[in-house]
Parts: C-alpha cells; structure tokens; sequence
C-alpha cells in the first residue's frame, strides 16, 4: 500500500514516486543468483531407485531418484507426474543428510570396523535407504549456486547371526544346531 503523494517532496513528484513504486513492485527478493527467493527450496514426494557408495568403508551414497505423486488423494499408491524429475547416481543425484557426519570409524555415532559392520555386532552392517522408499525431497541452491537434491530417511541395518552365534551363547538349549 503506497501513501498518496500530492503536491511532491521537493524533487520527489507524485510521478517519481509512483516510478519507485512501480520497480519496487517489479523487483522480486533475490539472492546473489539472481534466483527469487521463492523458487529457492522446492519440496517433493520421491522414490529412491538405486544407489552407489561414495567411499567404500564410509555410510554414505549416492542416491538415484524419481519424483512421484499420489495417484488420489484418498489412496496410497503413486504414480509419475507428467515431466517428473529425476536424478541418477552421476547427475543430479540426491543424499542422504544423515549420512553426512559419518567418517570411515563411525555412523550415527556407532563404530563400524570399515566394511560398515558393526563393532561388537558381527553380522550387521549399514545399508542404504532401500530401493523403492518414498522420501521428501528438497532441492535448493548449494552455495556454489548449482542445485542440490536432500532427503533425510534412517538407514536400516541389515544382517543377520553368523552361522554358530546360538551354539556359542545359549549352547545351543533353544534347538538349534
């Protein structure tokens, strides 16, 4: 709402202000890409459909992905939109922001022995979010000024006993041999 200006502040006629006004309005907020704040985060159902290690021994990889829709509003399937994004484990790839912090010793705070097995759980390691895992998907400006693609879904672990462990521990009293 612009106050009305009738006689003029000095070299400020009713028509300058009204030209000040008019770019005002025609400028949008944006940041130093020019980009308009706005269309700066754009958040969106997608489907996890591969992925690829980035360093091997570290939790973290590189997801492929596609956009995806319900298909009803009432319904839990989905579906691909008409000109759906997608990103592979080389372009446009996303990550997962709870990967991360992890290093090559530790994920989410636990010891691993390099190979993503857990200390002092022999058998069970950290896997990657699983194939088909419906996440939120963010993508915004990094601050290189290129876009990036971010979910945050827990990674399962996975694994089971090794071939012996009921023998060792209960000497085998619960029937297995």
């Amino acid at each position: 709402m612009k106050p009305t200006i009738s006689k003029g502040l000095g070299a400020l006629t009713p028509e300058t202000w009204g030209e000040i006004y008019a770019a005002v309005q025609a400028t949008g907020a944006s940041d130093r890409t020019g980009e308009d704040y706005s269309k700066r985060e754009k958040r969106f159902p997608a489907r996890i459909t591969g992925n690829l290690i980035v360093t091997s021994g570290r939790a973290r990889w590189k997801y492929a992905w596609e956009e995806v829709r319900r298909a009803q509003a009432t319904a839990f399937s989905v579906g691909l939109p008409s000109n759906y994004k997608t990103g592979t484990t080389s372009t446009d790839f996303a990550v997962n922001l709870l990967e991360i912090g992890n290093t090559s010793g530790l994920a989410y705070g636990y010891a691993h022995d390099g190979t993503l097995e857990l200390d002092n759980a022999d058998g069970f390691y950290f896997a990657p979010v699983p194939n088909g895992v419906i996440v939120e998907m963010v993508m915004r400006r990094a601050s290189d000024g290129g876009l990036a693609y971010e979910f945050s879904a827990p990674n399962p672990i996975a694994g089971s006993c090794p071939a012996g462990i009921v023998q060792e521990f209960d000497g085998g009293e619960y029937g297995a041999t």
